[in-house]
């Protein structure tokens, strides 16, 4: 079982389940997955790890992209899920 919020959002991202699966497999309450997933997003980071790792993780576009493109992107997205939409967006 993970130990810290990091460890949890990782293993439930990697795994690829609905949320509802990933509890009920791990034994764990939905309502406690999303608590940590909801300080994930909001931190960026755990409470007992913030110290040593970045916030914000920059991204470097391998192609050119057009200094007037802006995308706003809304809600739980992996680090995998964003380079694929990079790479959908020709970026």
């Amino acid at each position: 079982m993970p130990h810290t919020t990091r460890e949890l959002v990782a293993e439930f991202h990697s795994s690829k389940l609905p949320q509802k699966l990933f509890c009920k497999e791990r034994s764990i309450s939905l309502s406690t997955l999303q608590y940590h997933l909801q300080k994930f997003r909001k931190n960026g980071t755990s409470a007992d790890d913030s110290a040593s790792r970045p916030r914000f993780v920059p991204l470097v576009p391998q192609l050119p992209v057009k200094r007037s493109s802006t995308v706003i992107i809304k809600g739980e997205w992996s680090f995998a899920e964003l380079v694929e939409l990079v790479k959908a967006m020709g970026a």
